[in-house]
Parts: C-alpha cells; structure tokens; sequence
C-alpha cells in the first residue's frame, strides 16, 4: 500500500473552489529516478556553484592545491599577496584582452631553476633498497 500527499493549487481569479483535476498527488517513499539525478547533481555540484558565480560576474582567477581548504587559501594569498598574480596584459592594453580582466597562474612550488631534483619514486645510484 502506498502512501500520498495530496497538494491543492492556489485559487484562480473568480474561482471559489479548485478545480480537482489541478490537485497533485505524491508518492511518499523511495524514488529511483530522484536518486540518480541526485547522484548525478552531487558529481556536477561544483561545476554548477561555478557556473552561478560566473552568471554572477564573478571572476575565476586561478586554480590552486592543497590539502585542505586552509592550506589551500593559505597558498593562494601567500602568492596573491607577493603580487606574482597580476596579469601582463593588464599593465599593458595592447595585448589580447585589453587588461580588462585580470588572471591568475601559479606555480605549484617554487624550485630554484637549477635544481636537479626530480619528484618522484625513482631508484638513486648507490642507495639501499
């Protein structure tokens, strides 16, 4: 046995009572279909908080890692800060978007350019196993 909540639609203009062919019934339980949108909604949820930012006119300027959202807001202002943000186009208008809008790159840890050392697993020449 099933069980419904019956909805009634607010009044139309001259009407004392609602029409009975407006009423909606809905089912109380389980929804396969409900589940998998909402599957579906949970993989794409951030795809969409960005997508209403940017119909806000919010800016996307950057991509940044970290562990946690701390360390990751850490990394992103520690830089933001250093002023290493600012794009080049914006000091100069005659590159490709005018310095209208600003973005924002960086590096995922700063190495000296000379550095030999390679991240990584990888066995080294002499070294116990």
């Amino acid at each position: 046995m099933s069980i419904y909540t019956v909805h009634e639609p607010p009044l139309k203009a001259g009407e004392s009572a609602p029409d009975p062919d407006r009423f909606v019934f809905v089912r109380d339980g389980f929804s396969f279909w409900a589940f998998l949108l909402a599957v579906l909604v949970g993989f794409e949820a951030a795809t969409l908080r960005r997508f209403t930012l940017s119909r806000r006119r919010w800016n996307n300027v950057g991509v940044v890692v970290g562990d946690d959202l701390e360390s990751a807001e850490r990394r992103f202002f520690d830089t933001w800060v250093d002023k290493s943000w600012t794009d080049p186009s914006a000091a100069n208008p005659s590159v490709a978007g005018g310095g209208s809008r600003r973005s924002f790159g960086m590096a995922m840890a700063r190495r000296p350019q000379d550095s030999s050392e390679v991240l990584g697993l990888f066995p080294q020449p002499g070294a116990s196993r």
